[in-house]
């Protein structure tokens, strides 16, 4: 990745090695540092290089706005899931992939992905219910059966699915499922 100006230019670039966390963190960092440079006024918190006071610099400043430390509004967990398995059932695997936490998709590459859920005729999801939800977690139990392309019918011997917030999707991401 390099970066132009203000610009970001992403280079040789395998995407099943995107650690997307990563790079948006990095690029967010570079952009605060960009506009601390750019605009000292704008009240990030990088500084591009030590200025001393002048006369504008010196008058009061207004106070800072008081944060919240209540958990802002999260969309339903259960109805995340019903979206991605229903995504799935259609064949989304672009969308379905992108709402994995880096934590999840590190584990298997995309084609393996693909080649699991292109073995799976149909999803049928039943009871979706969750089981605790705080700040940026929350635990979900889906009972979920696969009807395979050989005609197998398998339910999912993992139904407890680990949900993540993702500030920069403003979405849950799967984070891992667990027997």
């Amino acid at each position: 990745m390099t970066r132009k100006g203000l610009h970001w230019e992403l280079t040789n670039v395998t995407i099943s090695n995107i650690n997307k966390d990563a790079i948006v963190k990095e690029i967010k960092e570079s952009w605060q540092k960009e506009i601390a440079k750019n605009f000292p006024d704008s009240g990030s918190n990088y500084s591009a290089a030590p200025q001393s006071p002048s006369p504008e610099s010196s008058r009061p400043t207004s106070p800072e706005p008081e944060v919240s430390q209540t958990t802002p509004n999260r969309p339903d967990p259960v109805a995340f899931i019903r979206n991605h398995y229903a995504s799935l059932n259609s064949g989304s695997y672009d969308n379905t992939w992108g709402s994995l936490s880096s934590n999840f998709s590190s584990s298997l590459s995309y084609s393996d992905y693909t080649d699991w859920w292109n073995s799976v005729s149909e999803i049928q999801l039943g009871n979706v219910s969750v089981l605790s939800q705080s700040g940026d977690r929350a635990r979900v139990k889906a009972d979920l059966t696969y009807v395979m392309n050989d005609g197998r019918v398998v339910k999912d011997k993992k139904p407890f699915i680990n949900l993540v917030w993702d500030d920069y999707s403003e979405n849950w991401l799967i984070d891992n499922k667990s027997d």
